[in-house]
């Protein structure tokens, strides 16, 4: 039994899917859709107030076959998104007392449940206690919607460095989800940040305090402009790639600091590795001390 005798619905709304395409092709809004069931031992029945759109499920739902989410859920239906914000409307027996029914919570579901269909784009949807946030009371469920999927991973980004006050930091992909996280993270905590977007995108960029802005289209390749302009004194003591270039990444030691580090979230898990140019394209550190890590995805737009 729940904590609260709050009555619960027995059918929502919910934008649901059954075969891959396009959400244009495929989303169809159920009316009669059947909600969750009361929640039991820590987990929780949120109502959800928004969502957060991601690419990535656009990826999902194209991608995904059928039969998989079947196979996973029992469900020949599936509901698209992970990112979410809401007002609990139900808390388990052993969910701790701080997410009491009528508490505003946001946060992300596992990728495994986004896979198997069942997401937040829905009035109704059954979380762990553990796997939420409490939206702090200067924030807006309109703004807590899309940050813990974008926002995590931007953290994720910062926990194997220390970027301190004076540091050079260049974002690429500041325009994208991550990109947007991790610059204002950079500029929290004091480093000089160069950022790499498209002209459409350089206000936006702007208005979150880079000290400059490179447009990646005007400067092609990316890394030849980087070497030029931000090679020797100037270079970086950290680069977040919140997009995943190779290139960047390869020709790095000719605008990264000997002892700098490389953050890239392309891939699946956190290694080191030293990108080392041809001999007559090698920076003054040769390649040495990058660190190539990752935690989630992003876009350049």
């Amino acid at each position: 039994m729940s904590k609260d005798p709050t009555p619960q619905p027995h059918t929502m709304r919910a934008w649901t899917f059954s075969c891959r395409g396009l959400p244009k092709d495929v989303l169809k809004l159920d009316y009669t859709h059947p909600v969750p069931p009361p929640p039991t031992k820590g987990d929780l029945l949120i109502r959800v107030s928004y969502v957060g759109l991601n690419p990535g499920c656009v990826i999902n739902m194209s991608f995904i076959p059928p039969f998989l989410r079947r196979f996973l859920s029992g469900n020949p239906t599936a509901i698209p998104e992970g990112e979410f914000a809401g007002v609990v409307h139900l808390a388990g027996p052993s969910a701790p007392p701080n997410f009491s029914p009528g508490t505003r919570v946001f946060g992300n579901i596992p990728m495994m449940r986004l896979i198997a269909g069942l997401g937040t784009l829905a009035e109704y949807i059954i979380m762990p206690s553990s796997g939420v946030a409490v939206v702090p009371a200067s924030m807006s469920l309109v703004e807590a919607s899309g940050l813990s999927g974008a926002g995590q991973t931007a953290m994720d980004m910062f926990l194997p460095i220390r970027v301190k006050e004076g540091h050079r930091v260049l974002v690429n992909g500041s325009s994208g989800g991550v990109g947007i996280m991790a610059v204002q993270i950079a500029k929290a905590k004091g480093a000089y940040v160069v950022a790499t977007c498209s002209e459409a995108s350089f206000e936006l960029v702007k208005s979150l305090g880079v000290d400059e802005v490179v447009d990646y289209r005007a400067n092609v390749p990316l890394h030849a402009h980087l070497a030029d302009k931000y090679g020797g004194k100037n270079s970086f003591d950290f680069i977040l790639d919140t997009i995943g270039t190779q290139d960047l990444f390869t020709y790095s030691p000719s605008y990264l600091k000997p002892e700098g580090q490389l953050i890239n979230v392309d891939t699946s898990h956190l290694r080191r590795s030293s990108p080392r140019l041809p001999d007559d394209q090698r920076g003054t550190n040769g390649g040495e001390g990058c660190e190539f890590s990752t935690n989630g995805g992003g876009r350049n737009a």
